[in-house]
Parts: structure tokens; C-alpha cells; sequence
């Protein structure tokens, strides 16, 4: 679904914009904290700087990236759970990444 708006054409997440006689497309990014909000409730592993995996269900979370998960596991090279932690809260400084698990 899309419509036009003067110099502007928006279709599908895409917003298209006309500049000097040329149409541009601008992808409509979705902000970190707004992934971050969809991952509530859902599984995440967590790499730390000091190389730890961490794998859990995201409880909350700040505008620092302090994340607050339940059900927490450490885990082994192998990707299996190697300790059961529980509920944690990790320094949003000391997290390298957070992907899907």
C-alpha cells in the first residue's frame, strides 16, 4: 500500500522522495530500542565482551542497555547450556551483541 504526498511516495516501508528531478529511496530503519522493545518476552543470546555466551528470555531492559533476563544460561563453545543462572541483569557496557536465539 503506498501513497503520494507533493515530492514524496511511500510504498511498502520505502519512502521515495524527489530531489532535483530524481526519485531516491530512503528505507524506512527501525531504531535499536524499538528491536530491542519486540524482543520482550522473547529468547535472545547475548555475547559479553569477555567472550561469554549468555542465552535467556529478555524480562526489561534501559536506555543504558541493562537488560534484565530470566531464565538465563551460560553457554559452552559447543552451544549447549553449560550453567543455569536464572534471573540476571546484565550491564548493557559490557554486552558485545544480542541476536536471536
Amino acid at each position: 500500500m503506498g501513497g503520494r504526498i507533493g515530492n514524496a511516495y511511500k510504498s511498502y516501508g520505502v519512502i521515495y522522495l524527489r530531489l532535483f528531478g530524481e526519485w531516491m529511496a530512503m528505507v524506512n530503519h527501525e531504531r535499536p530500542f524499538d528491536l530491542l522493545n519486540k524482543s520482550i518476552g522473547q529468547q535472545v543470546l547475548i555475547r559479553l565482551k569477555n567472550g561469554t555466551d549468555i542465552r535467556g528470555k529478555v524480562q526489561s531492559f534501559d536506555v543504558h542497555m541493562n537488560i534484565v533476563l530470566e531464565n538465563a544460561e551460560e553457554m559452552d563453545d559447543g552451544g549447549s547450556a553449560k550453567t543455569k543462572l536464572n534471573t540476571i541483569l546484565l550491564r548493557g557496557g559490557n554486552i558485545l551483541f544480542i541476536s536471536p536465539a
